[in-house]
């Protein structure tokens, strides 16, 4: 920018983007032309006429504030936020107050000074303004004629050393929270400290909206040349920062519109990192430092100039690439402070002011590519974006309709600070100033700003009420390494590049690893280890029968064999169709035994479903029972072998699961060996396959060895304690793989298994009957099948598992008091769990806990990197437990089952598809199913932590977010909830209470009460019998009901520029923003309502508005305040009559 400013002075024309395109002298020669001759009073930044027409009515307003006036100037695009933001925060910090430090060591004379810094201020027009907001709605800054600087001086030289330098931190301090009154000129204030006699120090404190980082040290000059001239003044510059008000008039908004919407077409959601944050009350920001040493500094600068870039370029890329790894996002947008001095401005590089503004950078992180051309493509679009860096953010903001882009801003303060020079003017007075003001902030939750020097400076201001110091170092860290990197080799491709520090990783890792789990066996091996323990305890209950392990391994061994006989074994499938019962569970023992792979198939489910499952899987044989032949026939079923004999004999142990005779006459009931099977039978051979849904339409069976049954149950043993004694109850269907954990969690422990009819196992008091009846100890339940049981369903002691969806806060509470109850966590392709939680207790969203025995669960980002603490990623499972894959899909078990990075070699891992994140305590939580995120205005939302916000409710007992359009291009968040127990549930309180903690786009357009959510036969949420919303009545489009309400919706109405605004409409969802949130305040005092801006933040609808605010004055005339057209313009020649005749 300097270099363009001074080529227009020595005659070229050569704008900033030529700069950035072309690069070298010689090629910018062929591109420079001459500036074309003007005269001085005719530049193009001249106006005809005052810069901000106003009305008599305006004209008065300003008048009647008893201030000596000269000019009344609209604001810049920045100073418009900042004046908005010291509005919002009206009784808190105004982080825009900033401070220059300074230390005089020699003679000084402070009267002197004193005068000095007066004159200053009399030099530059934009040191003499106060802001004003006007009953009309717009804001402007009055410039006035004679302003002092307010002063104090304090000495503190008969202190000690120790003492001086705490009460000079405490005045400090003190000075940096003393807010300014943006209307009391002028907004600055000077403090100097006495602390001997030839050493003082000195503190100039102001307000950001007059003052740049640029325009600081050029004030500095001005003050210290006067200084050394007695204070006299030498009269004004001629360039002043009207000149630049001036120029922003002629520039083409509508074609800076239609570019700033171009270049950031696409963007579908803003780059948040603290959704919601923004109606906070200020506060001081805290601070986090990371400086290279001049070694690196140089080396960064080296290679940014190899690469043809500039740091500022290269250092917003970092910054670009940490914050995607800190989101999970490939599409970033950050702010960017600019200089905003155009090169074609006579003198702007002398004039003092606030010329910044904050424009939106877009950064697409494709993991493919390489650094150096991600940040090669940057530059290029931000120089042909420098055109219009005029535009205010609101105004692209606005173009979008997505609200606020982002909520970060990084700074580079590149300012020309010449301290010799300063030092020159006085040189008797050893002057030491701070190149850069100290405390100043904004209101993002995170800034940075970079200060280059001879060592790179970084430094994240961060609000603490949102992060960590832990955290913002962190981040900032990662920047380092992507700037690292970049010295490094700048053409690796981001995928490739590991923002996590040593420390994180391996914390990471060690919290992804389950218990070590050396011991590989096969199911058979491992039951009858208990068979030799204990074979005359109870294996099986099956109504008034038990089944000891002993005869149940004997009949197995038996049909083990006839199936052998049949060409049974290792890598064979078998499918079993049968209810649950003993010869249910004796056929999954002899197909196991024979070395096959077991097919469970439910009767229940439709021919064609079952038809399909036949042909897929391909069964060698299937086991059945006679009622289920036929069923098995009309599927299409091959060899199909009947297990009936002539029934149970009572009391008698070896015919007690009715087989029939015939079929293992003369066979041994000993434990099969390889030498008995068709082949070896190895843990890694399948043992069974179940069937799941797929993404297709089309079921896909999930093919799953011995080797992580072995881990399973160590987990089951150790994890839940469970004794022989437990009495394991087999309550899910045969077809879900929750059946396995059953089965094997009684008979690999020397547990006992409790078989029961369908009916008896519904859930709800025929369930808790089975419980009571069968002496159940053991069980796994689905929450929504848990919800129903009455309250002494579950005796104490009893240990309950819950798994395959969302526990909530309620059941939690209901039913882990005086029982084991954790949560588990598992797909059928990790043989069925993979994370289980500790015991669970009180009012408390479970968590998903961590990796079981055997396991190891990653949460990984697009390029498979673990993501840092709290930032969600895709679960990945590997380990013992780890399917073999799809059965003939080759291509997607290819998909699904990658290559483990983590592991040993030739490992894999399974993408599960879950969204999750790694909490600080090394667990993991549960966010959703990647493909159940939602976007709705631009924000992508997880309805689970929605949901858990209702369930927290002591009132609700179930809780679902899910997202209905049931009118076309409409999609909205509906939240369904069942109460506790019978009693009415409050929706719009509910409502309120989501809208209290979550931010507005994550509030459901409704509440559905419902008695109980439905669910499917094998107990799970059915969302398609979920009903549609009823908003009649209720909601957006209320009409108002008293003279108050009406009143608010016409100055909704008028603020937004639209019709037919309910009291239930929120402003911002009508398209309001910061800026008509200032108009809407400013209509309202007009009318006698008391409303601050934080008030609209707040309430949003006219409903919770009209009970908020309060009256201010009697309304007034509308006729009279009722005007968009100004009355009359006034010149400045007419101002200064005004003001003269009003002196």
């Amino acid at each position: 920018m300097q270099l363009a400013a001074r080529a227009h002075r020595a005659g070229l024309a050569i704008s900033v983007k030529d700069v950035f395109v072309h690069k070298t002298i010689a090629r910018l020669a062929q591109v420079a032309e001459d500036v074309e001759e003007k005269d001085p009073a005719a530049a193009d930044n001249s106006v005809t006429g005052p810069l901000l027409p106003l009305n008599d009515a305006e004209l008065a307003e300003i008048a009647a504030d008893g201030h000596e006036l000269t000019d009344v100037l609209p604001l810049t695009p920045l100073q418009q936020g900042m004046h908005f933001h010291a509005l919002l925060a009206a009784d808190g910090i105004d982080v825009y107050t900033a401070q220059a430090p300074a230390r005089l060591e020699g003679p000084l004379t402070p009267a002197v000074l004193r005068t000095a810094f007066d004159a200053a201020l009399a030099r530059h027009t934009a040191l003499r303004v106060s802001f004003r907001l006007l009953a009309s709605g717009r804001s402007v800054q009055v410039v006035h004629e004679d302003v002092r600087v307010p002063w104090r001086e304090i000495d503190l030289s008969g202190h000690g050393q120790d003492e001086r330098r705490r009460r000079l931190a405490e005045l400090v301090d003190e000075d940096r929270v003393s807010r300014f009154d943006l209307t009391e000129p002028p907004l600055m204030r000077v403090t100097l400290v006495r602390l001997g006699a030839d050493d003082h120090a000195l503190l100039v404190t102001y307000h950001h909206a007059v003052l740049d980082g640029w325009s600081l040290p050029l004030f500095f000059r001005d003050v210290f040349s006067l200084y050394a001239r007695g204070g006299a003044d030498r009269g004004r510059p001629v360039a002043q920062f009207t000149d630049f008000l001036g120029w922003l008039t002629h520039q083409d908004d509508e074609g800076a519109t239609r570019a700033w919407s171009e270049a950031l077409a696409g963007i579908d959601e803003p780059t948040l990192v603290a959704p919601g944050a923004e109606a906070a009350a200020a506060t001081v920001p805290h601070l986090v430092t990371e400086v290279l040493d001049a070694e690196g500094t140089t080396a960064l600068t080296a290679a940014a100039r190899g690469a043809g870039l500039t740091l500022n370029t290269v250092v917003q890329g970092a910054w670009a690439v940490a914050l995607g790894h800190q989101l999970g996002r490939d599409d970033i947008v950050f702010g960017a402070t600019t200089a905003g001095r155009p090169p074609e401005l006579a003198g702007v590089e002398e004039i003092v002011g606030l010329f910044m503004n904050t424009v939106a950078v877009r950064v697409r992180l494709d993991p493919a590519r390489s650094l150096d051309h991600i940040l090669t493509d940057l530059q290029s679009h931000q120089a042909e974006l420098r055109p219009y860096h005029h535009l205010g953010l609101p105004d692209v903001q606005r173009a979008l309709g997505l609200g606020d882009l982002f909520d970060t801003v990084i700074g580079f303060e590149n300012t020309p600070f010449d301290g010799a020079a300063i030092q020159e003017q006085v040189p008797g007075l050893r002057i030491s100033l701070d190149e850069e003001p100290v405390a100043g902030a904004s209101h993002y939750p995170l800034s940075l700003v970079v200060m280059p020097d001879e060592r790179l400076s970084l430094e994240l201001s961060y609000r603490a009420d949102l992060f960590t110091a832990e955290a913002a170092g962190a981040l900032l860290a990662r920047v380092r390494k992507v700037l690292a990197c970049f010295v490094d080799d700048r053409t690796v491709p981001l995928g490739r590049i590991d923002l996590l520090t040593d420390r994180e990783r391996g914390q990471l890792l060690a919290a992804a690893e389950g218990a070590a789990h050396e011991r590989t066996a096969t199911f058979p091996e491992l039951f009858e280890e208990r068979v030799r323990a204990r074979p005359g305890a109870v294996a099986v209950y099956d109504h008034e029968l038990a089944v000891t392990y002993g005869d149940l391994d004997a009949q197995a061994n038996r049909l083990a064999r006839a199936l052998v006989g049949r060409g049974v074994g290792p890598e064979c499938v078998v499918a079993i169709a049968m209810p649950k019962s003993a010869r249910s569970v004796l056929a999954v023992l002899a197909v196991l035994k024979a070395g096959a792979a077991y097919l469970p198939l439910d009767l229940g489910y439709p021919p064609d479903r079952l038809r399909y499952l036949i042909g897929d899987a391909r069964p060698d044989l299937v086991l059945t029972t006679g009622e289920g032949a036929a069923v098995m026939a009309e599927a299409g079923a091959g060899e199909v072998l009947c297990l009936d004999g002539p029934g149970p004999a009572a009391g008698n142990g070896t015919e007690l699961l009715g087989t029939d005779p015939e079929l293992t006459a003369g066979l041994s009931g000993t434990p099969l060996t390889d030498a008995d099977r068709t082949a070896p039978l190895r843990p890694a051979n399948s043992a069974y396959l179940i069937y799941t849904s797929g993404s297709t339409g089309r079921p896909k069976g999930v093919l799953v060895s011995h080797l992580g049954i072995a881990a399973l149950i160590a987990q089951q043993r150790d994890g839940l304690a469970l004794r022989a004694e437990e009495r394991v109850l087999l309550f899910a269907s045969p077809s879900f793989d929750a059946s396995v954990w059953e089965l094997a969690t009684a008979l690999l422990t020397g547990a006992s298994a409790v078989t029961a009819d369908p009916d008896e196992l519904l859930p709800g008091p025929a369930l808790a009957r089975t419980v009571a009846r069968h002496g159940v100890t053991a069980l796994l339940l689905p929450p929504s099948s848990l919800a129903v049981l009455p309250e002494d369903a579950l005796p104490p002691g009893v240990t309950l598992v819950v798994g395959g969806e969302a526990c909530p806060p309620d059941l939690v509470e209901r039913w882990s008091a005086g029982r084991r109850m954790v949560n588990a966590y598992g797909p059928t392709e990790a043989t069925v769990i993979a994370t289980m939680s500790r015991p669970l207790s009180g009012r408390t969203s479970p968590p998903m806990g961590g990796p079981v025995v055997g396991a190891r669960v990653h949460v990984l980002d697009d390029s498979l990197r673990p993501t840092p603490v709290g930032v969600a990623g895709e679960l990945y499972l590997a380990g013992h437990g780890l399917a073999r894959g799809y059965l003939r899909r080759s291509g997607l078990t290819a998909e699904r089952f990658v290559a483990d990075p983590f592991g040993p070699p030739g490992a894999r891992m399974y993408r599960s598809g879950d969204v999750a994140r790694r909490t600080a305590d090394g667990g993991l939580e549960y966010l959703g199913r990647a493909d159940e995120q939602v976007k709705l205005r631009g924000f992508r939302i997880e309805p689970g932590e929605i949901e858990a916000v209702l369930a927290a409710d002591p009132s609700v007992g179930q809780a679902v977010v899910v997202v209905r359009e049931d009118t076309p291009g409409s999609p909205r968040l509906v939240a369904y909830v069942a109460p506790v127990a019978a009693g009415p549930l409050d929706p719009a309180a509910l409502r309120d209470r989501v809208a209290a903690v979550l931010p507005e786009h994550m509030v459901p357009a409704a509440v559905v009460v419902l008695d109980g959510l439905p669910v499917t036969p094998s107990g799970k949420l059915d969302r398609a019998a979920l009903p549609a919303p009823d908003f009649s009545g209720a909601g957006g489009g209320r009409a108002p009901r008293t003279d108050r309400e009406k009143l608010l919706c016409a100055l909704f109405e008028k603020a937004l520029g639209t019709a037919g605004v309910g009291i239930d409409d929120s402003f911002f969802d009508l398209g309001g923003d910061s800026i008509v949130s200032i108009k809407l305040v400013t209509m309202a005092h007009a009318e006698g309502l008391d409303i601050a801006p934080r008030d609209v933040f707040a309430h949003k609808t006219v409903a919770a508005l009209a009970t908020a605010v309060k009256d201010l004055v009697p309304a007034a005339d509308a006729d009279a305040a009722d005007s968009q057209e100004p009355l009359i313009t006034l010149d400045q020649g007419e101002l200064d009559e005004f003001a003269e005749d009003w002196r």
